[in-house]
């Protein structure tokens, strides 16, 4: 069973791409998933060497379940963090995370990320590909300058209004041109029986529809099961060259139980059942394929040995 444990990848803080690794996280099935949360959200912090992306490893249901639950958390903790917090300017963060497997479909990675990332605004070599396109864009806008002296002060201006324009443009669809934008969304309910390749295959059929799924899930199998599906359902898009991916948001969502004994045993004093609370994942249609960067896991015995070593 893998050790829970970070391991540097980084001497200094940078900005890596979302296909690299700036953190590791390995689960084990009796962690706590709200230690495991503040090992992400310490990626966010301005002084920390290990930043994002974080690769989250686990192995088998507990330990998958605990991944998934401290992903939640960590999001939902990142979302709500202002620049007051500890005095660390702090800027709220949208986390998603892209599900995929290792040497079978009991081992999961997770790749956890700002959504900014992701889409290319920031960090990594899309950043800089956007900088030298800026530099060239630069040049350009000189040299036309330099063969536009002759023009008259009113051109220039209602140039430089049509370029602040394209700019603001530009912004605006940034994000649509990564992300498709659903014709509508289907809920899905995960349990603990699921085939997670029927599953998968639903995911992957509303995918193309471009349509989005939301899983719900209540249990640690059904967790195992509703975050295996969004893996698979990419290897399907994959596989048919669909030109879709996915990526997720993981958080918790309220919900009633109806007729069912957990329920009744439950109820409040006006005969109202108690909500329990269920891992929600929203899937989002990326276009194109999210290129993850591989790897090789040392299985338990392995690190253990390499830490004493050490």
């Amino acid at each position: 069973m893998l050790p829970t444990t970070i391991t540097p990848d980084n001497d200094n803080k940078e900005e890596l791409g979302a296909s690299e690794i700036g953190r590791r996280v390995y689960c084990k099935g009796d962690d706590s998933s709200q230690r495991v949360s503040r090992k992400i959200s310490m990626a966010a912090l301005p002084d920390s060497n290990q930043g994002f992306p974080v690769r989250m490893y686990a192995k088998r249901k507990d330990a998958v379940n605990v991944a998934v639950k401290a992903t939640a958390i960590a999001t939902a903790r990142l979302a709500m963090q202002t620049k007051s917090d500890k005095e660390k300017d702090l800027e709220p963060i949208d986390l998603v995370c892209i599900p995929f497997f290792r040497e079978n479909r009991n081992e999961l990675s997770l790749q956890v990320l700002e959504l900014d990332r992701l889409l290319g605004l920031k960090g990594g070599s899309d950043s800089d590909s956007d900088s030298d396109d800026d530099d060239n864009d630069k040049d350009n806008d000189n040299d036309n300058d330099k063969n536009n002296d002759n023009d008259s002060d009113s051109d220039s201006n209602s140039k430089n209004d049509n370029d602040d324009d394209n700019d603001d443009d530009d912004n605006d669809t940034s994000s649509a041109k990564l992300i498709i934008e659903p014709k509508s969304t289907t809920n899905f309910n995960v349990g603990g029986k699921t085939d997670i390749s029927v599953a998968a295959g639903a995911i992957a059929g509303s995918s193309r529809n471009h349509e989005s799924v939301v899983l719900q899930a209540i249990g640690s199998v059904a967790v195992f099961n509703a975050i295996r599906s969004v893996a698979v359902a990419r290897e399907y898009l994959e596989e048919r060259e669909d030109g879709i991916d996915l990526f997720v948001k993981a958080e918790f969502t309220e919900v009633i139980l109806e007729n069912s004994r957990q329920s009744r045993s439950g109820d409040k004093k006006d005969g109202s059942p108690n909500p329990t609370t269920a891992v929600k994942l929203t899937c989002f249609l990326y276009k194109g394929i999210i290129e993850l960067e591989k790897e090789v896991i040392p299985d338990g015995k392995e690190q253990r040995e390499k830490k004493e070593e050490t």
